[in-house]
């Protein structure tokens, strides 16, 4: 195994020399050193180094990837970047808190040095969560304006049940009717003894980004009153009729009793088991287990109105607006070490096979497209296989993987085994953030929350009070019966203890700010 091993190494190296761009030279490297997105995958030193060495054939660019190991990632990035060795490139949550400390590189003159990784970003807001107000770019975005919360309907249930294609639920109305016609047929026409109509996330932001957007001007989207005051979706006119539904499907048993508990692995596992006939999940919990789905029900199938659901006119599904994340870069790194980095990503997102090699290992070693059972549509459709031997190679994991979010999980996620691609990937690739649901009102507003939490200092409190009374009010614990008397006095408990008007007040700073009002 081990001559295998590197005589397919000697392989991958002559190819890869008569491969090597313009700009790599290899013979003095520039280093980077860089604390990926995510914490190791334990990967072994030999894995590691055939894909660092693989980078530096193909670029010229030493790549140090620095990754932590999961037990307190925050305070070991943080150590990292006060300590003594240079960090030229790090993945955070929020870039405005480093920019506030002056440790950012302004990137608006080296986009143009991308293009292959930026066109990604064409259909998906573009640099919108990274760019401040005078067009400054403080890095490279992660997330962007989505919509991973569409309602999927069982299709092999919808016949079952007498549906013809015509009568398919597009409405608030006729979802309601189908859930409980599923409930009510229990047993019978192949439907599980056990069915759960509806299934959600145990948190109620996932039923908010379905159903509120029927119930309330905006959706879950901060909104703008009429004198001009930044406020939460929760304050709008409707949140209340709102919430009384999502609690009459719960008293009657379209959602689990237990669904509120439920963690993430529980909620898949549901979503495999064939027993479900709705989702409100996040949508990425139902497409990940959709193979395991059809394996587990032959003839399964989830179905949902691509062009989004209505009540009284008005689109359900919100869209999750972007946030600040994003790949940073150092104000006191070198401009040849930035440049030698961004070489880097044109050659990971050049081609979805060196993207998808930094993921798992080298093409030829560790896995390659599926030509023989499906052709060369297999390279586009990007159908891969494991190659025999791959389990005895070095490990290797996600090391040098760099994500730039969404819309590299549209173009570089393989299909599925049997040809029919993962489905949100398919819906990202093939249609951008263009499904029909409300946008943000506050869309491009990207708000400061380490000035937000240092301006308002019981802003944590307040939206934890907010996650766990709502809830309670689904729930119906005692005390908390959702009648309008008590929701009025939640609402007002938060103004007197939460200092909800302040968190309002900043909220409208910043947007005004943001304007440039």
């Amino acid at each position: 195994m081990k001559k295998l091993f590197s005589l397919l190494m000697m392989m991958i190296m002559v190819v890869s020399v008569f491969a090597i761009p313009a700009w790599a030279a290899a013979d003095d490297p520039i280093v980077v050193n860089v604390i990926p997105a995510s914490s190791a995958n334990g990967s072994s030193a030999e894995g590691y180094k055939m894909v660092q060495d693989w980078i530096l054939e193909n670029t010229g660019v030493l790549v140090n990837a620095i990754t932590l190991d999961g037990t307190d990632d925050t305070n070991q990035k943080n150590a990292l970047l006060n300590g003594t060795t240079r960090i030229d490139v790090w993945w955070d949550g929020n870039w405005m808190q480093y920019k506030a400390n002056d440790m950012l590189k302004n990137m608006k003159d080296y986009i143009d040095l991308i293009p292959n990784t930026m066109a990604y970003w064409a259909n998906y807001g573009g640099l919108m969560s990274v760019t401040d107000k005078d067009g400054n770019v403080w890095g490279l975005p992660r997330h962007c304006n989505r919509v991973f919360e569409h309602t999927f309907i069982r299709e092999d249930f919808l016949k079952a049940l007498g549906y013809t294609e015509d009568q398919y639920p597009t409405t608030m109305e006729q979802l309601n009717e189908y859930l409980y016609k599923v409930k009510a047929a229990a047993g019978t026409n192949g439907i599980p003894e056990n069915v759960i109509p509806m299934i959600t996330r145990s948190r109620m932001d996932d039923m908010e980004y379905h159903f509120l957007g029927g119930y309330t001007a905006y959706g879950r989207s901060n909104w703008q009153d009429e004198d001009g005051t930044i406020k939460p979706y929760y304050l709008q006119d409707g949140y209340f009729e709102f919430l009384q539904q999502m609690k009459k499907w719960r008293d009657d048993g379209i959602f689990n009793k237990d669904n509120v508990s439920w963690n993430v692995n529980t909620v898949k596992e549901m979503l495999a088991s064939g027993r479900v006939a709705a989702s409100s999940a996040y949508s990425s919990d139902l497409c990940n287990q959709y193979i395991n789905l059809r394996q587990n029900v032959p003839g399964s199938k989830w179905w949902t109105p691509v062009e989004g659901m209505i009540r009284n006119g008005e689109l359900m599904e919100s869209q999750i607006k972007g946030e600040p994340a994003a790949m940073c870069f150092n104000v006191n790194t070198p401009d040849e070490v930035i440049k030698a980095y961004l070489k880097v990503l044109e050659f990971l997102f050049g081609d979805w096979a060196n993207n998808y090699s930094s993921q798992v290992g080298l093409q030829g070693l560790y896995w390659d497209y599926d030509v023989e059972n499906y052709g060369e549509e297999a390279k586009t459709l990007h159908i891969v296989k494991t190659l025999e031997g791959a389990a005895d190679l070095p490990k290797y994991k996600n090391d040098f993987w760099f994500s730039i979010g969404l819309p590299t999980e549209a173009d570089c996620v393989m299909y599925d085994a049997d040809g029919v691609q993962n489905m949100q990937n398919e819906w990202i690739r093939h249609q951008g953030d263009t499904f029909s649901a409300k946008e943000a009102f506050d869309s491009g507003i990207y708000y400061n929350t380490v000035d937000l939490y240092e301006n308002v200092m019981l802003a944590h409190d307040l939206e934890t009070a907010i996650k766990e009374n709502i809830t309670r009010f689904f729930m119906g614990d005692e005390g908390y019966e959702l009648t309008e008397e008590n929701w009025a006095k939640f609402i007002q408990r938060l103004y007197d203890e939460f200092e909800l008007q302040e968190y309002c007040d900043e909220l409208t700073r910043q947007y005004k700010e943001a304007k440039g009002l």
